[in-house]
């Protein structure tokens, strides 16, 4: 069976919507992008279901934070997020503050702190 992501993948004006509504956990990539391949769109074997960005969006997933993806192959995200390097990933609050994640988000762990964080 095909594995439709969990993970909605969104554009400028849907992301914009959702930063609006909760805060947003936002995963700039690239499909082409190895790095990002064996994160948002399966883990190193090639498993969707096991992608890290699957995993995490089942942990963080919840009425007041969404977990997105955005392809930056499909148009540049918002000026206010900028990303020189993918994958990028941002924090976003309801409040309308925006911090970008330093650090590898490969390692396990980093992303919930992060969102822990800031949230």
């Amino acid at each position: 069976t095909l594995f439709r992501s969990e993970v909605p993948k969104v554009g400028k004006a849907a992301l914009e919507t959702e930063m609006g509504e909760k805060n947003v956990l936002v995963v700039f990539y690239a499909p082409w992008c190895p790095h990002c391949q064996t994160f948002v769109l399966h883990d190193g074997t090639g498993d969707p279901r096991k992608a890290p960005l699957e995993q995490l969006n089942k942990k963080l997933k919840s009425d007041s934070l969404a977990v997105l993806r955005y392809d930056v192959t499909a148009g540049e995200g918002p000026a206010d997020m900028p990303v020189q390097y993918i994958p990028t990933v941002y924090f976003a609050s309801k409040s309308g503050k925006k911090i970008m994640f330093q650090g590898d988000p490969h390692q396990d762990g980093v992303l919930e702190a992060f969102v822990k964080e800031n949230a």
